[in-house]
């Protein structure tokens, strides 16, 4: 994976940015406008991230869920659900999770954003095992989004009502 980094400190009165060659030699350039050292930071990751094939993982977490959905429902799904499953899992995307997450970038889909959206169709007296499978759902589009993210804990999986533990409430 791709870990660019390029920062831009305060000199006095002009700015420093400093980042890594391919190669991994420190590189550096100062300037006197911020916003110009802005531009540059950015022309350089981008530069980076180029040259080391690895542009897309700029954009990482920039994605919509909806754009997401689509490229799990095609590559993924497809090819590996029952058409049953499909079935059932159109209605879950079509009704529930694009309304609440289409035009949502990946980034900004946190755990309470999931527990409101849970507490949402408990209001609107959707079943517990719908909303236990439009969860599953969305679990399995944003690991698809992050599949080396820790699936222990992953910051879109909702937190207990009980909370530190993280443990699940849900009778076994």
């Amino acid at each position: 994976m791709l870990l660019v980094t390029v920062s831009i400190t305060k000199r006095g009165t002009s700015y420093q940015v400093n980042w890594r060659d391919d190669q991994s030699r420190q590189r550096s350039q100062t300037f006197s406008r911020k916003a110009d050292a802005d531009a540059d930071a950015y022309e350089a990751k981008i530069w980076l991230a180029k040259r080391r094939g690895d542009l897309e993982d700029l954009d990482k977490g920039r994605t919509t869920f909806g754009a997401m959905m689509d490229k799990w429902w095609e590559t993924d799904a497809k090819h590996r659900l029952a058409t049953k499953t499909l079935d059932s899992y159109k209605v879950l995307r079509d009704r529930y999770l694009i309304p609440a997450f289409g035009t949502t970038q990946l980034r900004k889909i946190k755990p309470e954003k999931v527990q409101r959206f849970k507490a949402d169709l408990t209001e609107k007296g959707v079943e517990d095992a719908t909303i236990r499978k439009a969860l599953v759902l969305l679990q399995g589009v944003m690991g698809m989004a992050d599949p080396n993210r820790s699936s222990a804990s992953p910051p879109w999986r909702p937190t207990s009502a009980s909370g530190a533990n993280g443990a699940s409430t849900r009778a076994r």
